[in-house]
């Protein structure tokens, strides 16, 4: 266990490096200042690529031994100190041909039932199988259906969905009405992960009890599920949508839907578009769920609607912010923080600089107000966020962040006031940043 904290402390280091290395363009000073923890990262991430390496030419009975210790000696599979799981993925026939030999040996089934730890042993052969997922593994995963242990059992439900045949449709289509949320939660997963194709077995069963999921299934589940079933047939799907009034705002599964059907690459006619916009208050709706539908309309790249969007920019409350967000659909630039953070501060132009500057602002002001932002790093940007504001027009904005440098200045502390306007502004940020990135679309596109 020691050294898997020390491998997730590495991990961690390695991660913060790299993320300060895109933000600055080179390693962070603690580093370059502490050669030692350079030095000892790099040693030990230098040390798994030999190990692994090594275990792409171990012999057979080396596999069969890793095998043993992995599958029966140990307790829990969170204490694979010496990652054997990435080891036998180096050679994943020869390891799925020994797990197979020892899931079929008559003598080896009551080693298999084992579990000291509410993990039986048949668990971990199964994860070694599931490297390289086949029709071969299914009556071995399907025993552990019956497992007493919750994660076990969900695990069990995944990996039938990934390598699933048509002999586990029937208990992939009863989990995905299991009570507990997180079965079918991994089942969609494991579908996802497996592709199955239009009109195979899979597809054909369990279409229906999907699409049934998604009027009531949470979230995180939904804009999955939505993918799958277009994959398998994306005309049926969006019939039934429509007649169980999903494609409508306000249904808890619109925004999902939506987010779904754009990301594959498709949309809804632009007619119906305009019609729900015609049936809907927008104003009455939440960000979300107007966010969704003008994203899709931005879509279609029509003059007229880019010229509706920018109006909906002087309304109040959350139409305002939505069309915005919309508005960056349309010339191709939603992706803009992405691009940015890709990019090191030198190669970044003004009005990068700027637009980054006072989301960065924001952020800290919503999470711990001015006193945050004068004690981060993001602080040292303020006169980038000032003329990002000024060339916004947000007066508002750019009034309450020159009041906040005065005092800071002046080595005064107290900011309540100003933190309580700023939450109290009602022009969304994201009208001030799309207006800016707007004025200058080019240098976004660098």
């Amino acid at each position: 266990m020691p050294r898997i904290i020390g491998g997730l402390l590495v991990l961690i280091a390695v991660a913060w490096w790299l993320h300060r290395r895109k933000q600055t363009g080179k390693g962070p000073s603690a580093i370059a200042e502490n050669p030692d923890l350079w030095d000892s990262m790099t040693e030990h991430f230098e040390g798994l690529d030999r190990e692994l390496a090594q275990a792409r030419h171990w012999s057979k009975d080396e596999v069969a031994i890793a095998i043993e210790q992995y599958v029966f000696k140990l307790e829990h599979s969170s204490e694979d100190d010496d990652d054997l799981v990435r080891k036998l993925s180096q050679q994943p026939n020869k390891t799925e041909n020994q797990v197979l030999r020892v899931l079929g040996d008559p003598n080896m089934q009551t080693r298999l039932r084992k579990e000291p730890r509410d993990e039986p042993a048949l668990y971990r052969a199964c994860q070694l199988l599931l490297a390289q997922p086949t029709s071969q593994a299914v009556p071995f995963v399907r025993r552990l259906l019956a497992a007493a242990s919750d994660p076990v059992r969900i695990d069990a439900f995944q990996w039938l969905a990934q390598a699933c045949d048509d002999t586990a449709v029937g208990e992939l289509a009863q989990g995905l009405n299991d009570a507990d949320e997180r079965v079918p939660a991994a089942i969609v997963t494991g579908l996802a992960t497996g592709r199955h194709p239009a009109k195979s077995a899979v597809a054909n069963a369990l279409f229906e009890p999907l699409a049934s999921l998604i009027a009531q299934a949470p979230a995180h589940i939904t804009e999955q599920a939505t993918t799958i079933l277009l994959s398998w047939n994306r005309e049926q799907v969006i019939t039934r949508f429509e007649q169980e009034g999903i494609l409508q705002p306000g249904h808890a599964a619109f925004v999902e839907v939506m987010t779904a059907i754009q990301a594959s690459g498709d949309l809804l006619p632009r007619e119906r578009l305009v019609q729900m916009l015609r049936q809907h208050d927008l104003t009455l709706a939440t960000e979300a769920d107007a966010t969704a539908l003008l994203r899709m309309l931005a879509g279609c790249h029509q003059a007229e609607d880019r010229s509706m969007l920018l109006a909906l920019l002087e309304q109040p409350g959350p139409i305002a912010g939505a069309a915005a967000t919309a508005l960056l659909t349309a010339h191709n630039l939603e992706g803009w923080v992405d691009a940015i953070l890709n990019e090191s501060s030198r190669e970044r132009s003004e009005p990068e600089q700027q637009a980054f500057a006072i989301r960065l602002l924001d952020s800290d002001l919503r999470n711990g107000g001015f006193q945050q932002y004068f004690a981060n790093p993001s602080s040292s940007h303020r006169q980038d966020a000032l003329a990002g504001l000024r060339e916004a027009d947000d007066n508002d904005r750019h009034q309450l962040l020159t009041e906040a440098i005065e005092r800071s200045e002046a080595n005064a502390n107290a900011f309540s006031d100003l933190d309580t306007r700023y939450q109290d502004l009602t022009r969304p940020l994201q009208v001030t940043i799309t207006r800016l990135i707007l004025a200058n679309p080019q240098a976004f596109r660098s």
